[in-house]
């Protein structure tokens, strides 16, 4: 079974970034990439993809409402959080909106497949970077 990835980060690079991890990853397919969180709330509704890969800090809505967004329209589509703010705060956040997955952007390649794993036996991934980081920066 092929996993349909939706990519949502307001930053070009980051996406190639994640598009080149993904095709390391088998069965997987990026089916649209959205630069800011409005755009990720109508692809993930257009698209209808497996799992939407969501930056927190993007132009228009940011990527906690866009989950929360996503979630209430759509809530067989899971979303995995990936982030640079590896804060307990921030990643709870992103519990409570509705994220299935919490990814640090700094150990994004090891994280990841752990985290597409996880949720898709229905459970969550939490990086456990967010134990070592108590405090809130600013979301990116």
């Amino acid at each position: 079974m092929t996993t349909r990835v939706l990519i949502a980060d307001d930053n070009a690079k980051v996406r190639q970034v994640w598009q080149r991890l993904l095709l390391t990853i088998p069965n997987i397919e990026v089916v649209a990439e959205a630069s800011d969180g409005e755009e990720a709330v109508s692809l993930a509704l257009q698209h209808r993809p497996s799992v939407v890969l969501m930056d927190i800090s993007m132009p228009r809505v940011d990527g906690f409402e866009a989950t929360r967004r996503i979630r209430a329209a759509a809530p067989d589509v899971l979303v995995i959080i990936v982030s640079a703010d590896t804060s307990r705060w921030c990643v709870e956040k992103g519990f409570e909106v509705g994220a299935d997955g919490y990814v640090a952007k700094v150990a994004a390649a090891d994280e990841l497949p752990q985290a597409l794993r996880a949720i898709a036996q229905g459970g969550r991934f939490r990086t456990p970077l967010a134990d070592r980081n108590p405090e809130s920066p600013a979301a990116s």
